[in-house]
């Protein structure tokens, strides 16, 4: 994959979503755009007990380029 690619529609790079008063994810990068959609690898912190884990995971954001705009 070319690293060096352009995205139009994407959310840049360290965007932070939030899903909740204690969680929220921070996009690394993009991982593919097409027709439908952005898909993003993102990361959260995760915490079990005492300890926090840095987990990432795979955000599929819909997003019609037809009907959406940023």
């Amino acid at each position: 994959m070319d690293s060096e690619k352009q995205f139009t529609y994407a959310l840049a790079p360290g965007t932070v979503l939030r899903s909740g008063p204690d969680s929220r994810y921070i996009i690394e990068k993009v991982l593919g755009q097409g027709g439908f959609g952005i898909t993003y690898l993102a990361s959260g912190i995760a915490k079990y007990g005492n300890i926090q884990h840095k987990l990432f995971f795979a955000i599929k954001e819909l997003f019609v380029k037809d009907m959406c705009h940023r």
